[in-house]
């Protein structure tokens, strides 16, 4: 698993399933988290992502949960194919060079008028 995918996978259990870390073991070790990730503020991703793991590896519920919100397929408009009409997905490059060819000519009138 890539660092952002252990960072995104971890996040959204923190979100999805809060009671996994209500446990008081797991709860008293969250402060050292909280001070492990301000010190790397700035660091890469690849850190902050080992930082989890090496943080979360002692709670056998949270890794199992971060697996398994890892290996999950997106659904909906994340999980779009090219058949939508999505315009992040749809190329829009005819449509780009349409519009430029279509204000050329006007751009270039403009100019030899003045």
């Amino acid at each position: 698993m890539n660092p952002e995918d252990i960072i995104s996978a971890f996040l959204s259990v923190w979100e999805q399933q809060p009671e996994l870390f209500n446990h008081p073991d797991v709860s008293d070790s969250l402060g050292d988290l909280q001070k492990q990730l301000a010190e790397l503020e700035t660091a890469s991703d690849e850190e902050i992502a080992d930082c989890l793991e090496d943080w979360f590896s002692d709670y056998e519920a949270i890794t199992d949960a971060v697996d398994a919100s890892s290996t999950r397929k997106l659904t909906g408009a994340n999980n779009a194919g090219p058949k939508t009409d999505d315009r992040a997905v749809v190329n829009q490059y005819p449509e780009i060079t349409e519009i430029l060819r279509n204000r050329v000519p006007r751009m270039g009138t403009k100019e030899d008028k003045s």
